[in-house]
C-alpha cells in the first residue's frame, strides 16, 4: 500500500496537482509510521522514506499557502436571518469553471447528518459544473466522541462520490479549522458558518422536510470572495 501511495503521490506532484499530492504524501507517511509503531518488518529503505516524505509535505504545504494567498476581495455579503434564495450556486456559481481541477474544503463542523448532506450537495454541484475536477481535499476537526459517526459517514460519502470519478480525501485534525473553500482557479471563499448556514425545516412529526437549499431560510452569517495573488 505504501509503495502504491508514493507512486501515485509522485505522479500527481509531477503533474502539478499539489493538493492531491500533499494528501497522498500525508497518507503515505501515516501508513509507514503506523507500521513502524506496530513493529512490522519494514525495510531500511522504507523507514528512510519517512523524513523525506515529511520534508516534501512541508514544501508542498508552503507552496499551496503561497499560491493560494488571498490578495483582492471581490465580494462581501451579509446574509440576514431568514433570507432565502442563497444556495450554493448563488455563492459559488459565478466562479465555477471547467478549469477547476482541485478544491480544498476546510469545514470545522462535520458531525451531524445535515452537515453531511450539505457537503454532499456542494460536491454534486462541483461535479455537475466542473468537468475537469479530479480531487477534493476535506479538512475538518476530528470528532472523537463515543457515539461519533463522522468517520463512517464521511467514508461512505467518499465512496459514493468516487462512483462519479471524483477522488476525495479527508484530513482529520484536532487543531482549529476556519471555514474556507479554495478553488484552484484562484478563488477563495471565507464563510462565516461554512457550508452550514441554512435552517432545517421541521414538519409536525419532528422530521426534516427535504428542500433545496436555495429555497431554505438562512441563519445570520456573512461570506467573502477573494482572488489569489498569482491569478
Amino acid at each position: 500500500m505504501a509503495a502504491s501511495l508514493l507512486e501515485e503521490a509522485m505522479s500527481c506532484d509531477h503533474k502539478g496537482r499539489m493538493i492531491q499530492a500533499l494528501s497522498l504524501y500525508e497518507r503515505n507517511a501515516f501508513v509507514l509510521m503506523n507500521k513502524m509503531k506496530e513493529g512490522h518488518g519494514e525495510t531500511k529503505q522504507q523507514l528512510q522514506q519517512i523524513p523525506k516524505l515529511i520534508d516534501r509535505i512541508d514544501i508542498l504545504t508552503k507552496r499551496i499557502e503561497e499560491k493560494f494567498r488571498p490578495e483582492k476581495c471581490l465580494k462581501k455579503q451579509i446574509v440576514n436571518n431568514d433570507d432565502i434564495g442563497i444556495g450554493y450556486d448563488h455563492i459559488f456559481g459565478p466562479y465555477l469553471s471547467s478549469k477547476i481541477i482541485e478544491v480544498i474544503v476546510e469545514e470545522p463542523l462535520l458531525r451531524h447528518e445535515n452537515h453531511y448532506r450539505n457537503l454532499e450537495e456542494f460536491l454534486i454541484m462541483l461535479i455537475n459544473r466542473c468537468e475537469k475536477l479530479k480531487f477534493v481535499r476535506i479538512v475538518t476537526i476530528h470528532d472523537v466522541s463515543a457515539n461519533s459517526t463522522q468517520e463512517s459517514r464521511l467514508n461512505k460519502l467518499k465512496s459514493d462520490i468516487l462512483r462519479s470519478g471524483l477522488r476525495m480525501d479527508i484530513k482529520y485534525t484536532m487543531n482549529d479549522v476556519i471555514s474556507k473553500i479554495v478553488f484552484d482557479n484562484g478563488h477563495i471563499f471565507k464563510l462565516g458558518l461554512g457550508l452550514n448556514f441554512h435552517k432545517n425545516d421541521i414538519n409536525e412529526y419532528g422530521l426534516i422536510i427535504p428542500r433545496g437549499l436555495s429555497d431554505s431560510k438562512c441563519l445570520s452569517t456573512c461570506y467573502e470572495v477573494w482572488k489569489c495573488a498569482d491569478f
